[in-house]
């Protein structure tokens, strides 16, 4: 009863192009201007890196020491950026968004970070059963007064009298500022002013982190790192039997 029943369909597709895509170049590259050469202080050797590198292609993982002095350059680059700036109103352009600020405080927030590396490791590597002696939890290398007591206890290094009274507590009041920053919106508050001795903060104002800041940081590292260089791992045995 369905053979009178026809079926009827009309479709049609009209496709209609009326200029062409627009073709967007991509972006130069200057490869000149975003890599360089590192010369690897353990084997010697030097390759291009794009960052700084916590290998070497040829000798694998860099020495801590190393590591840390590596990162202590780039960070020094990033300073020295304003300077080379020859432009006024682009260097105050770049100052008024907070471009500079920013870097100086980026460097004080890895302070810490390359602080607990070196201890760490030192400790680690000076002192027989090492990990039954580090506390549970937490970071307790980030804690200036922990690594003083340690070092001092178990590997015979008197950070505050090998660096000086003064350049100690300013360490100590680096590590404060970056738990500030990191932890308490960069607001000072009553456990940041009970942590260090000298402050010219109060209670509710905002850190404020300066150049000079940035760069007495990474001295204050370079100067650890010339003490840990100095002792070697001769204090790792000290307490074994002759």
């Amino acid at each position: 009863m369905f053979r009178h029943l026809q079926r009827k369909t009309s479709s049609s597709l009209k496709v209609t192009v009326s200029a062409r895509p627009a073709i967007r170049p991509l972006p130069d590259i200057v490869e000149k201007l975003s890599r360089r050469k590192f010369n690897c202080p353990d084997c010697r050797k030097t390759f291009v890196v794009y960052h700084s590198p916590a290998f070497c292609v040829f000798s694998g993982r860099l020495e801590t020491t190393s590591s840390v002095l590596e990162a202590i350059s780039v960070a020094r680059e990033s300073l020295a950026m304003e300077d080379r700036i020859m432009d006024a109103d682009q260097r105050e352009d770049l100052r008024a968004a907070g471009v500079f600020d920013a870097t100086a405080r980026s460097i004080v927030e890895q302070f810490a970070s390359h602080f607990e590396s070196l201890f760490r490791h030192a400790f680690s590597t000076r002192v027989p059963e090492a990990e039954s002696l580090i506390p549970a939890g937490g970071n307790p290398f980030q804690r200036a007064e922990f690594v003083e007591s340690a070092m001092r206890a178990d590997v015979g290094i008197d950070l505050p009298r090998e660096l000086g009274v003064d350049t100690w507590e300013r360490i100590c009041l680096t590590i404060a500022k970056r738990h500030v920053l990191i932890h308490n919106g960069g607001i000072v508050d009553a456990k940041f002013l009970k942590t260090v001795s000298i402050s010219q903060y109060e209670i509710g104002e905002r850190l404020m982190i300066t150049r000079q800041d940035a760069d007495a940081a990474l001295t204050d590292l370079e100067r650890l790192v010339s003490i840990l260089r100095m002792h070697g791992r001769s204090s790792a045995t000290r307490s074994e039997p002759k």
